[in-house]
């Protein structure tokens, strides 16, 4: 898995042009951007744009931080109409809390605490439903997955990452774990899927242990 790093104002052209010589759906893409407003968020949602257009199946993720100090609930709606529009595979949200010694701790006015947890809420419940609906609809297609170690829930069954960093869970041996192969997915939620190896006992190629991942943290989750 690659990792391209798409940051607000950042001229791009040669990075796309890397990534549509590549095969569709190889990269995993982080894109930062300072905030959601229409209008400093103009670039990355180009940027973005540009992107998926150059690679099809292209996987976004991003990190947001709901109720910094000042944050009114136009700015939080506006941020609510990014997530829907663009889309992303992932998120990592999280809400602000003061940090002693950091500029932001003195700034006002705060957002209150119980303001915070509710669009903090509503934001996952939104990302949730739209990670689970895009991995829904990829049903039916192989991936090429990186085995990383068996279950730990499912008897049988190994997991690893797609090359778009999605997890798969599928019936296999220890045997394949460092291994590369094909998995069609034939269940999808939000953290990934469970899928089947393609063709009868697929053995998969063997990766360079340099290349392998560390265990994935978070806990599956059944929804």
């Amino acid at each position: 898995m690659k990792r391209v790093i798409l940051a607000s104002g950042l001229a791009v052209s040669p990075g796309l042009s890397a990534l549509a010589a590549q095969p569709p759906a190889d990269f995993h893409v982080a894109v930062s951007g300072k905030d959601s407003n229409p209008g400093t968020a103009q670039k990355p949602f180009a940027t973005l744009q540009r992107a998926r257009e150059a690679v099809p199946g292209l996987a976004v993720t991003t990190d947001v931080m709901v109720g910094f100090p000042g944050e009114t609930e136009q700015e939080f709606e506006a941020t609510l109409r990014a997530f829907e529009e663009l889309q992303f595979d992932q998120a990592f949200m999280f809400k602000y809390n003061d940090r002693p010694g950091t500029r932001a701790a003195g700034m006002e006015p705060k957002v209150p605490e119980a303001e915070k947890q509710r669009r903090l809420e509503r934001l996952v419940t939104m990302q949730n439903e739209i990670a689970r609906e895009k991995n829904r609809r990829l049903l039916g297609q192989s991936f090429r997955v990186l085995v990383e170690e068996p279950d730990p829930r499912t008897l049988g069954h190994v997991r690893g990452r797609t090359r778009t960093n999605k997890l798969m869970i599928f019936p296999g041996e220890p045997e394949l774990i460092g291994q590369v192969t094909s998995v069609t997915a034939e269940k999808g939620y939000l953290w990934g899927f469970v899928g089947s190896a393609v063709g009868s006992g697929a053995s998969g190629s063997p990766l360079a242990a340099r290349h392998r991942s560390v265990r994935p943290g978070g806990r599956r989750r059944d929804d």
